[in-house]
């Protein structure tokens, strides 16, 4: 845990107290030290000048009994034998215990621990104390003195010039010094230094009693033991001593000038100075031994007593007067607190007032909810428009005046009143289980019920009038009766109204009755004509329990929410959630236009601004405040009246029956807490271990399970604190943790983060900066550069292998597939040689060996001669075409192997040949070279053959998007039939061409050309054709090495 951020302010004290043996086994001790130290009054009474007189604050003080209270014991955490307590800035409650130093956040007790490599002085601390410069003071049972800010830990002890023993009593002036009493007499720590005291008069040497510095900045030190009172003034160099032969048993600051005192049985005393002169006066006396006491800020006075828990005084008029008698209140363990002896209070800067017990802590706060004291279980509000009186129905009639009760007529004849209603004249109509009276003129009369009535039903539900002033009343399972001067009428006489209970009756503005019913039944009479409304209207809350007007809609309240009838249609009213409030029995519009809702699911609160907004777009998100139990509401309302469960009176005050018989709440006055929580991150753990808390926090490889708990010091009501957290780089937005204290991330990658958390108290006011912490979760060997680094390299060393490998596989396959084919020719070759070669060659031997015997003329001769010499060419050129390839020759490239055929196959043409190659020269893939070639060549071969061409030229064009080749001559040109069918019949050439480059992903266009001759254009996309440029570098290094190892071996 780091070291505590601590407040500049002093709101707490340190306390010593003897205790015996106890029941609930916390720790004991009877040193007669102890015993004889008394106890430091440790409070903030509210006394006022001497010389001037004024007043105690008497308004807003919430009886004792009505305050909302709750304790904690050692089941919950309470540390044993708490000697002291204060409240820091940080909002935490310090106790200083038998067992070390331990601070609580209002949900938790947490024990301190020191920053690593420093340590406290001891386990057993007395006295705790709270600098004007946030630091935190702290006395030992054993002597000596530590200061605790921040990380910062300063022990002193007798090495630095304190007086050996205890230190028992500590206060700090308004120049800073920090005084101590002990039995080596008055000493003072200033800028870490220990000074003693002596003053003129020699007084200091041997001092004793408890300290207190008033907020004139006077030091006081009262006696045990009968020496009075001595007090420094500010700037004084000299004590001053007053009341000799008077003993204390503790003091402190009081509100105004000044101190208090008090001295075991005898009265509670103020003292204050007035020109070097004490003053003193005499306040209250406790019922047993006062331990401590406190003047909170409301003007009472809190008293811890030995026997009788707390005492609490209030009601005090001008302190000079000798007949001021303040009003005692008294809280002990038959009222449920921690135990009966109460030594230590305090007041938080929320207005709590913390007590500590023999047995534990207590907390008491006030609450807006207070119970109206009536003793009987049914009440039964109003449901007039206008309350110029807030009336309530017993078993009598009764008037409600700023939360006293008092009753106005006789019972009703053993019935309980079910709806109170006062009509336009005054008079006071109320219904009830057996009848229905009127009071009037201070008068309860019996209104007779009509004669017809059909069962024994005679429960008047609810009672209205319209505006003729005639009376309409729903009794029991009868139905709705009117009376007007001839009598009750069913009905009213009108057609149309239902024959079952109206449960609630409203007339409007309009003057307008409303009627609700059971299962979604809402009637209307308007001038006389009825008028239902139903669930096919869109009524969907169930049984009407309850009806309210607010600028001329009708707001109905039921089982299953509200809904609002306005211009004829109806919409259900939903909060932020989307969710229905059930049980709604009671609705209020203050004068301040917000919306008080009575329900099943609580009270609630709808500001007039959220109605506003519900008003204006039907999707807007209402928001709510919601009233329960922590702020002293006692179960829900009760479903069975005729009448709302919400009533406002006159005076502004709000009354709602709920499972206690009244309660009341000022709502247009209801207070709020202005203290913005302090936000603690107090641990990290992950599944290692807890880390030492720091600005910067760095977490272990592979980090899981983290678990951030984080705490906010708001001590009011810490069930109502809400957080939002952030990991910044992990979260992409804030999480609502509602009331949950702990953020858990079961896995954190590698990186830097930033935790963030906010709070907002009770009242919904957030902290302005909240807490922050820098988190840096290290990576593991396999998230680091290097790894990366290496992994990146050992892929490329296997992707560089594979292709190596791949090549050598792919060129061994070609190899084979070469040798294979070129195998097939030489056994196709040898078989041409072996016969029809021979059987040519033959045949021409024996046709020249004939036709030498012939004789010819001349030009005949010369004829045969040529037509042989044309057949050996035509032999020849099939004997070169058919054996060069019969045996492979060296490895040509693309453009070689162009040239090296078109020379081969030109030695039977005069046509002239020629290659040119046009773009940078790219290597080809493996199949497509060997297709293109084969195009290349069958082209080639016909332009010699059929051409009778010139000049025979092939393009080699390599650009980036394409490989294209065009093949040219200047000869006859193809013919135009052969164009049109696509080839020659019989012939398979063009055809073979075009199947070719299809096969590779390209195309062959051939064409007449303008200027005479054949033009074939071979086009190859360069993604099909080339091969990339990582492949041709890798490719043309593997030849190297290839190379170069051939060499070596």
């Amino acid at each position: 845990m780091a070291g505590p951020n601590l407040p500049s302010t002093i709101v707490g004290r340190g306390n010593q107290r003897a205790r015996s043996n106890n029941e609930d086994g916390m720790s004991t001790s009877a040193t007669a030290e102890r015993v004889s130290r008394g106890w430091t009054l440790l409070g903030l009474a509210m006394i006022c000048w001497i010389a001037v007189p004024s007043f105690y604050p008497l308004l807003g003080q919430t009886p004792l009994a009505g305050m909302y209270h709750r304790s904690w014991t050692v089941r919950d955490g309470v540390p044993n034998g708490i000697n002291g307590a204060v409240q820091g800035k940080d909002g935490f409650l310090w106790f200083t215990t038998d067992d070390g130093l331990y601070r609580f956040d209002g949900v938790a007790f947490e024990r301190y621990q020191p920053p690593a490599g420093r340590s406290l002085l001891a386990d057993r601390m007395y006295l705790i104390l709270v600098a004007h410069d946030g630091s935190l003071w702290i006395t030992y049972a054993s002597g000596g003195v530590t200061r605790i800010e921040g990380d910062q830990i300063t022990n002193f002890t007798e090495m630095d010039g304190l007086h050996s023993g205890q230190h028992p009593e500590m206060a700090e002036d308004n120049d800073g010094r920090m005084w101590i009493v002990g039995a080596g007499g008055l000493q003072y720590i200033q800028d870490n230094h220990v000074i003693s005291f002596v003053d003129g008069n020699g007084f200091g040497k041997r001092a004793e009693g408890s300290f207190t510095v008033d907020r004139d900045g006077n030091l006081w030190l009262p006696s045990r033991s009968g020496e009075g009172l001595r007090v420094l003034g500010r700037g004084a160099k000299d004590f001053i001593a007053g009341f000799k032969g008077m003993s204390f048993d503790g003091c402190d600051l009081a509100a105004g000038p000044g101190i208090l005192c008090w001295s075991g049985m005898k009265s509670i005393m103020s003292f204050s100075m007035s020109h070097s002169t004490i003053i003193s006066h005499t306040l209250m006396k406790p019922s047993s031994h006062p331990y401590d006491a406190y003047g909170t800020r409301d003007g009472a006075i809190w008293v811890g007593t030995e026997k009788d828990g707390i005492q609490r005084f209030t009601g005090f008029s001008q302190l000079a007067s000798p007949r001021s008698v303040p009003k005692v209140e008294m809280f002990g363990r038959g009222e449920g607190l921690s135990d009966r002896w109460a030594y230590i209070v305090l007041e938080d800067k929320e207005g709590s007032v913390w007590v500590v017990t023999n047995r534990g802590l207590d907390q008491f706060r006030s609450v807006p909810f207070q119970e109206v004291p009536i003793n009987y279980p049914k009440i039964t509000l109003p449901a007039s428009r206008s309350l110029p009186r807030l009336l309530i129905g017993t078993d009598r009639l009764a008037e409600v005046i700023q939360g006293t009760v008092t009753y106005l007529s006789q019972k009703f004849n053993l019935s309980d009143a079910k709806c109170v209603y006062q009509a336009d004249d005054g008079t006071v109509w109320v219904g009830a289980t057996r009848g229905l009276w009127h009071f009037q003129n201070g008068q309860l009369h019996a209104v007779p019920l009509p004669g017809s009535l059909n069962g024994i039903s005679r429960n008047v539900q609810t009672v209205i009038e319209d505006s003729s002033h005639e009376l309409w009343a729903s009794i029991g399972s009868n139905g709705l009766y009117r009376l007007d001067k001839h009598g009750w009428s069913r009905r009213g006489g009108l057609a149309g109204l239902p024959d079952t209970m109206a449960q609630v009756a409203l007339r409007d503005l309009r003057g307008d009755l409303w009627f609700g019913f059971r299962k979604n039944t809402l009637a209307t009479i308007s001038s006389g004509q009825v008028t239902l409304f139903g669930s096919s209207h869109g009524l969907n809350i169930g049984d009407v329990r309850v009806l309210a007007e607010r600028n001329g809609s009708l707001w109905l309240g039921g089982d299953y929410g509200i809904e609002v009838f306005n211009h004829g249609k109806f919409r259900p009213f939903m909060f932020s959630d989307e969710q229905r409030i059930r049980g709604v029995s009671g609705l209020v519009f203050l004068s301040n236009g917000d919306l008080w809702i009575n329900s099943g699911s609580g009270v609630f609160q709808i500001a007039h601004d959220e109605i506003s907004g519900w008003d204006r777009n039907a999707e807007y998100p209402v928001k709510w405040k919601l009233f329960d139990y922590l702020d002293g509401l006692n179960g829900i309302p009760g479903m069975l009246s005729g009448n709302p469960t919400a009533a406002v009176a006159a005076d502004g005050m709000l009354y709602l029956t709920t499972g206690s018989p009244l309660q009341r709440i000022d709502a247009l006055h209801i207070p709020s807490n202005h203290v913005a929580p302090p936000v603690w991150i107090t641990t990290i753990r992950t599944t290692e271990g807890s880390k030492s808390m720091a600005s910067n926090v760095r977490l272990g490889p592979a980090t899981r399970g983290l678990e951030i708990s984080y705490t906010a010091t708001s001590l009011l009501i810490p069930e109502r604190v809400r957080f939002r957290y952030q990991l910044v780089g992990y979260d992409k937005d804030w999480i609502d943790a509602g009331t949950r204290r702990q953020a858990l991330y079961p896995k954190v990658p590698a990186g830097t983060y930033t935790f963030r958390v906010v709070a907002c108290n009770n009242s919904g006011l957030w902290s302005p900066s909240g807490a922050s912490v820098n988190l840096t979760v290290e990576p593991t060997w396999l998230e680091t550069i290097w790894f990366k680094i290496a992994v990146a390299a050992s892929l490329g060393a296997l992707l560089y292998l594979g292709f190596v490998l791949r090549m050598r596989t792919m060129k061994r396959s070609l190899t084979e597939r070469l040798t294979e084919r070129f195998s097939e020719r030489e056994r196709i070759a040898r078989d041409l040689h072996d016969t029809l070669f021979q059987g040519v060659e033959g045949g021409l031997l024996h046709i020249n060996a004939v036709t030498s015997r012939i004789p010819m003329e001349p030009a005949a001769k010369d004829k045969l001669n040529g037509a042989f010499d044309e057949v050996n060419q035509v032999m020849a050129s099939a004997r070169s075409l058919i054996f060069d390839q019969s045996t492979p020759a060296r490895s040509l490239d693309f453009e070689e192997t162009i040239v090296a055929y078109g020379q081969q196959v030109g030695l039977l043409s005069v046509s002239r040949f020629s290659v040119a190659n046009l773009g940078k020269k790219r290597e080809l893939q493996p199949a497509v070279s060997e297709e293109v070639l084969k195009i290349i060549k069958e082209s080639l071969s016909n332009a010699f053959r059929h051409a009778n061409a010139k000049q025979i030229e092939v393009q080699i064009l390599y650009s980036s998007n394409a490989l294209e080749i065009c093949i040219c001559d200047d000869g006859v040109g193809i013919d135009p039939i052969i164009m049109e069918e696509g080839g020659k019949r019989g012939h398979w050439g063009l055809s073979s061409m075009r199947q070719r480059a299809v096969k590779i992903g390209g195309q062959v266009k051939v064409s007449r050309r303008p200027v005479g001759g054949t033009e074939v254009r071979i086009k190859i996309p360069a993604s099909r054709a080339f091969r990339s440029r990582t492949v041709e570098f890798l490719a043309k290094l593997l030849v190297r090495n290839s190379n170069t190892t051939g060499t070596t071996a």
